[in-house]
């Protein structure tokens, strides 16, 4: 999946993606987390903020799964939490 420039338009892609295409943006992106970590640890990294920016990709991705998980699921099976947070 490309880099798009705003949140929004990385918010509304990831909702048009499969579950696959998920699972596959959410692979790629650790792995790419932990080779800037690795190229870190070897040499200097030109631009500091692209940790910061992949692991908010990586949230994004697995905020988007989760929300997909608990409306799948029968209501019986939600916790208290996701109930509550649903009531306000």
């Amino acid at each position: 999946m490309p880099a798009l420039q705003t949140k929004h338009d990385t918010n509304a892609q990831l909702k048009k993606s499969s579950d696959e295409q998920l699972t596959a943006l959410l692979r790629e992106g650790r792995d790419e987390l932990f080779a800037l970590k690795q190229k870190a640890v070897s040499e200097k990294v030109a631009d500091n903020s692209v940790f910061k920016k992949k692991r908010a990709d990586i949230a994004r991705t697995l905020t988007e799964m989760n929300a997909r998980r608990l409306a799948k699921a029968p209501k019986k099976t939600r916790t208290a939490a996701a109930d509550k947070a649903k009531t306000k």
